[in-house]
């Protein structure tokens, strides 16, 4: 083995760290960087090791080296854990931030011997901070109030430290710390000006220094503008307005790169439309340059493409293909951007071929809308019954219920194909169409006269109900949608299904991800999904005043609904759906991670506990990314209970998940770490796995019975454990398969089940060569072409579009 690679100097820093004792000094220890192996950096911080989270039972034990497994980075606001498998390289050394030092009486700290054991509770409130950094924090217990006071600010944290209050039963000896971005802008920035002296210009320079590393770069300008106009030596400091100019026009310009990749073009032109010449380096201006000559030449091309298709229509040997398709190029030329452009390669780079007749290229240009890039489908007779197909499989797909003679009438055309169905499916628009009744509307100020409130429609937001099934009595279940800037319906988006609790309702829930700002005229969302264009959904799964999630098939239904009716209405890209939840909302979304890995690109779990299945089903997070948010204090004491279950997964080199506990935090919802959790969901690896290798999952609950391409009706009854009971013993099956792309070949080598189904579709075989099906020892060889009954009823059930399974094979096999 090489001793000189970065693993292994990573393993003997943290294997020296756990020699020399979990906790090293902050005032000492050198802030560090990881780098994962999925590219994302956590950090800076102080890195630490731990052999492992749970503590019961292992106080006194005398870990050895190898049993170093996980890495800590303490960036003061919180610690984040990951396993030391996964850190890709040596981590990046990073100086300490400036820290500014609030003036509070050391004697005012509380430093009794009361602390706080287990959890904090729910907070009922706490009182603004005054200019002195102080706040009343509020439990929902009688009398019970704790004075809190700002005694530390730097880039990465708040520290609020509990005060002496006038009984020894509010004096709790209590260091939480909050994010910058936590406390409202003008009371921290009134906090930092109380606190520095009014005649000592360093105490200016300061706060400029955290602004800066912070990138808060407005306040950063803002509060050096004051500071120079104060202090007349500063003058020569009227340089560093001009480079944090050039900072905040860097962040602009991350911005518009942002708003581009995000499908909202006009966005990023806006934006880089917006800078003022004299604020910006030569560097700065001419990518700014660059990027403008690419929207506009992205522009030309579209309408080239428009104006090529215009007159290749009017050159047809057949009139009435002319009226048919103008109401299609309308609507391309509609839809027609950046990202849809893409469907015309074939057609841009094959127009000029002289052998083309008209047809065929009237053929070659809307096939590239209709079928995608690729297929160059040169036969105007198959485009044109495409079209046809394309308007019978949205009306299929948009009634509420199934249309045998539709899917007959749509085998029989030309273009009635599995080839081209799959295609028509995967590049068409959603088939079912939402109401403006349907809008969200809420009261604002007029823009006439702020004291009258008038009536205006959240953009892009909309409350929907779906019915559930006849096994839950055919109710509705309510959901709220919210949709990113400039959406279109012909690009995909990836999506959020938010799951809500008693203490966070579906509506409060959609809000906490989206940042709806309800001050702004136009109601825009400012969060970093509608920035980053995530579609985020809301079901209002859980009944009212539910204390807890019971785990049942009946609250998975609830969730699920609301999420297939969202995909037959909105462009939802099915490898990019992330299932998140706050407290009892988490505590399902973990549940249904593990329960369907095969549905997930990966979990958000915010205030969650380990509890059930959950702690049966972790070795099926090897399928599903996942992120956990708590705090340290947090009501159920979540270090205690999911730490068990946390060491399996950091202990599993192929489980990818990342956990974070917040410093002196409680039962909160950590709207700071937003930015961070959406950062985690843009790694390009963040995709579910459509049709894996292998797979070995485990499951012991009676709806929990289809994984990827298998499917039984009925699970074998001897290990299920029904969710409202409690079994003195768990234990669970095991459904394994894996593919041979080598040989063409599915192999289910456990399955749990007398009788159940193989779905096959191209991402898993190769449908023009013999298919060999191995069901637990039986093998048989099959020439299977694909059904598009199949497609179709496939589509109908589940509303993937981009991977519908084109066969079904059940077993006993025949």
């Amino acid at each position: 083995m090489r001793t000189d690679s970065w693993p292994w100097r990573l393993w003997l820093v943290l294997a020296a760290m756990l020699l020399a004792g979990p906790w090293v000094d902050r005032s000492i220890a050198q802030q560090q960087t990881l780098i994962l192996d999925n590219g994302l950096a956590i950090g800076p911080g102080i890195l630490r090791a731990q052999a492992r989270l749970d503590k019961k039972g292992f106080a006194g034990s005398n870990e050895t080296q190898a049993a170093v497994r996980i890495a800590e980075i303490d960036d003061g606001l919180r610690m984040t854990y990951v396993s030391s498998k996964r850190v890709a390289r040596e981590p990046i050394e990073t100086p300490e931030p400036f820290k500014i030092p609030i003036k509070v009486n050391q004697s005012d700290v509380s430093k009794t011997d009361l602390v706080i054991q287990g959890g904090l509770g729910n907070a009922f409130s706490a009182t603004p901070f005054d200019p002195f950094g102080r706040r009343i924090y509020m439990f929902q217990s009688p009398n019970k109030q704790i004075v809190q006071g700002i005694t530390e600010v730097s880039p990465q944290y708040v520290r609020i430290q509990g005060l002496r209050g006038d009984t020894l039963q509010t004096s709790i000896t209590w260091d939480m710390r909050v994010a910058m971005s936590a406390i409202p802008p003008a009371q921290l920035r009134e906090v930092l000006l109380r606190n520095a002296d009014p005649n000592r210009a360093q105490d200016w320079l300061d706060i400029v220094s955290v602004y800066l590393a912070a990138k808060r770069y407005v306040e950063a300008r803002e509060m050096l503008v004051q500071a120079i106009q104060r202090f007349p030596e500063l003058q020569t400091s009227r340089s560093e307005i001009k480079r944090i100019d050039q900072l905040l026009a860097e962040q602009m310009f991350d911005a518009a790169l942002i708003s581009q990749n995000a499908g909202q073009f006009m966005q990023a032109e806006q934006i880089l439309r917006g800078f003022e010449a004299n604020t910006l380096s030569v560097e700065t201006q001419l990518k700014i340059e660059r990027r403008l000559e690419a929207i506009a030449t992205v522009k030309k091309e579209c309408s080239q493409i428009l104006d090529s298709l215009r007159e290749d229509l009017s050159k047809g040997t057949d009139p009435s293909v002319q009226q048919e398709f103008e109401p299609v190029l309308e609507e391309i030329s509609k839809h027609l951007t950046e990202d849809t452009r893409v469907r015309f390669a074939d057609y841009t780079n094959l127009r000029t071929d002289p052998t083309l007749t008209p047809d065929q290229r009237i053929a070659l240009g809307f096939s590239g809308w209709l079928y995608g890039a690729g297929l160059a489908e040169r036969n105007l007779s198959v485009v044109r019954s495409g079209y046809i197909a394309r308007r019978m499989i949205s009306e299929l797909l948009g009634a509420k219920r199934k249309n045998d003679a539709l899917i007959q009438g749509i085998m029989k055309l030309e273009s009635g194909t599995p080839r081209y169905v799959s295609r028509i499916l995967e590049n068409m628009p959603p088939a079912v169409q939402t109401e403006p009744t349907s809008e969200v509307k809420l009261q604002v100020p007029s823009s006439e006269d702020p004291q009258t409130l008038t009536e205006r429609s959240v953009p892009g937001r909309f409350l929907l109900e779906v019915p559930t099934s006849r096994e839950l009595g055919g109710g509705m279940v309510r959901y709220m949608v919210q949709l990113p800037p400039e959406y279109n319906p012909y690009r995909r988006y990836p999506c959020v299904l938010a799951l809500p609790s008693e203490e966070l309702p579906f509506y409060d829930s959609l809000d906490w991800w989206t940042s709806l700002n309800r001050y702004d005229s136009q109601l825009r969302c400012f969060g970093d999904t509608s920035r980053n264009g995530y579609i985020v959904i809301s079901p209002e799964w859980n009944e009212p005043k539910q204390p807890m999630y019971n785990y049942t098939e009946n609250e998975h239904q609830r969730i699920l609904r609301p999420l297939r009716d969202a995909m037959r209405r909105f462009n939802i890209d099915s490898d990019r759906i992330f299932v998140a939840g706050h407290f009892m909302g988490a505590d399902a979304a973990w549940d249904l991670a593990l329960a369907h890995p095969d549905m997930w690109a990966g979990a958000i779990i915010i205030g969650g506990i380990a509890k059930k299945y959950v702690i049966q089903y972790w070795p099926n997070s090897k399928y599903v990314p996942t992120y956990f948010v708590n705090g340290q204090f947090d009501g159920e004491n979540p270090m205690y209970l999911n730490a068990s279950t946390w060491d399996n997964m950091l202990d599993d080199r192929k489980v990818d998940t990342m956990i974070t506990l917040y410093t002196g935090r409680g039962h909160d919802h950590f709207q700071e770490e937003l930015p961070r959790i959406v950062d985690w969901m843009q790694v390009p690896t963040r995709r579910r796995n459509v049709a894996p290798d292998r797979f070995n999952v485990v499951t012991s609950r009676a709806g929990d019975r289809y994984f990827w391409w298998f499917e039984t009706a009925q699970l074998n009854p001897e290990k299920l454990v029904h969710p409202l009971l409690e079994p003195d013993k768990w234990d669970e099956y095991e459904i394994e398969a894996s593919l041979n792309r080598e040989n063409n070949s599915v192999r289910i080598q456990k399955a749990a089940a007398k009788e159940y189904s193989i779905w096959l579709n191209p991402d898993m075989v190769d449908f023009s060569k013999k298919i060999t099906i191995d069901a637990k020892g039986t093998t048989r060889r099959y020439d299977i072409n694909g059904s598009t009954q199949v497609i179709l009823e496939d589509v109908l059930g589940r509303a993937d579009r981009q991977h519908p399974y084109w066969a079904r094979l059940d077993t006993p096999l025949k």
